[in-house]
């Protein structure tokens, strides 16, 4: 059964992951207002498969992802957790069942155990895993990101991710 709840005095979210606009009183361009009815929000996937929506805000759009409007309603989060994971890891299932808080760690490690994260690069990527080994051992060896970075042209912020394990954690000397 699909629930609704106010996400503010403009948007409600349910409990199935849809998002609709209330119905509300709208000044016109000609001075006067009107009536307009609420309806659904379209969805639209933000390039990583989440899904979005467009909410407006005193003329301004805001895009939110639709799991983090359906889990701060339906999922309680007494731990103040900072992500929301999908239970089933698919990204478009947004039915509060199927959500859950957690860390980044966490979520990191069930995407690991569903098969959803690479462990090897990505084809666009500069570095591939034998590179990574050497960067590590660099940088056990104290070489400075700068000097690393120019050794393999790459960002210097690229160096710091694999030195700080945010990037390439799972390769190891």
């Amino acid at each position: 059964m699909e629930i609704w709840k106010d996400l503010d005095e403009r948007y409600s979210v349910s409990s199935l992951g849809n998002v609709r606009s209330k119905r509300m009183r709208v000044k016109s361009t000609f001075g006067g207002t009107y009536i307009k009815d609420g309806r659904l929000l379209k969805q639209n996937d933000n390039g990583q498969g989440y899904l979005q929506v467009s909410l407006c805000y005193n003329g301004k759009s805001k895009t939110e992802r639709v799991h983090r409007l359906v889990a701060l309603l339906f999922v309680d989060n007494p731990e103040k957790l900072p992500k929301v994971n999908h239970k089933d890891g698919n990204k478009r299932n947004n039915s509060a069942e199927n959500l859950e808080w957690c860390s980044q760690a966490d979520n990191i490690l069930h995407a690991k155990s569903l098969g959803l994260m690479r462990k090897t690069n990505s084809i666009n990527a500069k570095l591939n895993e034998n590179d990574v080994r050497e960067i590590k051992f660099l940088i056990s060896e104290g070489y400075s990101n700068k000097i690393i970075a120019e050794i393999f042209n790459v960002h210097l912020g690229t160096i710091n991710c694999i030195r700080t394990g945010r990037n390439w954690s799972h390769i190891t000397l």
